[in-house]
């Protein structure tokens, strides 16, 4: 590990102790938070970005051209691209919402049924293969 990170709120924190122990700012969020129903909803609050490099090097090799053999190790390849136009996945879903029952109890239910296999539909069409594939597709999947 190079580096750490922290979200800091501005409009009830400066980040003083923060600079103040060799933070640095980076950037504001894009001010979204993750809804329980599978999506992201723009609260118009972005937080600041904080990092902190855990060695002298760590940043020089951080910012190189081209990261060092010890560090690529560590990437993972990228999931393919959702293939579908984003004007067609609230048809898919609403298709999933419409036509199926979810027979799961609700306690403890976090997603919505419709909403779990319009991912999984989408992953398995962009060539994901087995769960973990399709867990990185959804995670990759932008705000939008």
């Amino acid at each position: 590990m190079l580096a750490v990170e922290t979200f800091v709120d501005p409009q009830r924190f400066r980040g003083t102790s923060y600079k103040a122990a060799g933070w640095e700012r980076l950037r504001r969020t894009q001010g979204c938070q993750r809804d329980w129903q599978d999506c992201y909803t723009d609260t118009q609050h972005p937080k600041e970005i904080w990092v902190r490099p855990l060695g002298a090097a760590a940043l020089a090799q951080l910012r190189a051209p081209e990261l060092s053999a010890d560090l690529v190790e560590h990437l993972r390849s990228l999931p393919p691209v959702c293939p579908v136009a984003i004007k067609q996945l609230a048809s898919l879903w609403q298709c999933f919402r419409d036509r199926l029952s979810d027979p799961r109890k609700p306690k403890g239910k976090r997603h919505q049924l419709a909403s779990v296999l319009t991912l999984i539909a989408l992953a398995v069409v962009a060539g994901c293969k087995g769960p973990h594939a399709i867990a990185a597709f959804a995670q990759r999947l932008n705000h939008g």
